[in-house]
């Protein structure tokens, strides 16, 4: 892919955890147009603030590394990771009891920014109505159905 090339959601969901990585290697401006890529992908609404990893200040294990905040609960940590050469999925996750546990919202073989975003609705509904702590949220998103 070329700078002047655009990403499509096609071209994001035909991507496997080999392509995902390879564009990653191409440095730091490859991997935030890719990021961009999937943020545009996902248009999640105005409450979600997104930042991406960009030199493995979180570790750098996915190539699309997603922490978003949400504006009434901005330090709990949520993520949405790309595929990696550890894992051929997707995954949305929240981290909990201090960083050490994770509550798993959504994993798929493909970038589905449909039932993304309706997980992050999910997310959003809980948050809106008192769990603005990421354990009580884990718990609560569990018992509803809607994590693991």
């Amino acid at each position: 892919m070329t700078k002047e090339e655009k990403f499509t959601l096609a071209k994001l969901q035909a991507f496997t955890a080999t392509d995902f990585e390879q564009y990653r290697d191409r440095g730091d401006e490859a991997r935030l147009r890719l990021s961009n890529a999937v943020i545009s992908a996902l248009s999640l609404p105005e409450c979600w603030q997104v930042d991406c990893e960009l030199r493995h200040e979180w570790g750098g294990l996915h190539p699309v590394n997603l922490r978003l905040s949400h504006q009434s609960a901005p330090r709990m940590l949520i993520e949405i990771s790309s595929p990696c050469h550890e894992s051929p999925y997707w995954y949305g996750r929240l981290w909990f009891d201090g960083g050490e546990a994770v509550a798993w919202f959504y994993s798929a073989e493909s970038l589905d920014p449909v039932a993304v975003k309706e997980k992050m609705a999910w997310l959003d509904k809980y948050i809106r109505v008192g769990y603005r702590q990421a354990n009580a949220l884990a718990v609560a998103l569990r018992m509803g159905g809607h994590a693991v």
